[in-house]
């Protein structure tokens, strides 16, 4: 099955608990909520990832399985 990729941006400064490209389990603290960069109130923004070979770029999931 192919590798899930996720991007995950707000997370509050300095509590980031996993590095880049680590492979989590679920239940797995990532983090705590904030509102880093420009926004008013905490919050989360989230996109999945695959890479396609086909196309030779990663894709956003589920627009990837709506084309």
């Amino acid at each position: 099955s192919p590798f899930i990729y996720v991007s995950i941006v707000h997370f509050k400064r300095d509590t980031v608990t996993v590095q880049v490209n680590e492979q989590v389990e679920a239940g797995t603290l990532l983090g705590e909520v904030g509102n880093s960069g420009v926004s008013y109130l905490p919050h989360l923004h989230y996109t999945l990832y695959t890479y396609s070979e086909e196309l030779m770029r990663f894709v956003s999931i589920p627009g990837f399985f709506l084309e």
